[in-house]
């Protein structure tokens, strides 16, 4: 009789230390899979960040280039004025 009560004990304990260890694995799956969603809700958030600030970026290069543009217009066309006056002095002189 003692025999089938400790085989029966046995048999609980095995049984409840299996449901405890499920139970602990279900939980540290789940906890594993949040941490992973939310890495990559992270990851997805800096990506759109980051085409925001690359086409903010983008566009403020353009406007610099455009600047650069109307300078270097500007700069030829000074360029072009000093070469006439330089023509215009070396008329006087000759």
């Amino acid at each position: 009789m003692k025999s089938g009560r400790v085989r029966y004990d046995f048999a609980e304990r095995l049984e409840k230390s299996k449901e405890e260890f499920k139970f602990e694995m279900f939980q540290k799956t789940e906890s594993t899979v949040e941490g992973i969603e939310a890495a990559i809700q992270k990851g997805m958030n800096q990506r759109s960040r980051g085409k925001i600030a690359v086409e903010r970026s983008g566009q403020e290069l353009i406007r610099i280039i455009r600047n650069l543009d109307e300078i270097r217009e500007k700069l030829i066309n000074i360029k072009e004025c000093a070469d006439g006056v330089d023509s215009v002095n070396l008329n006087f002189i000759s």
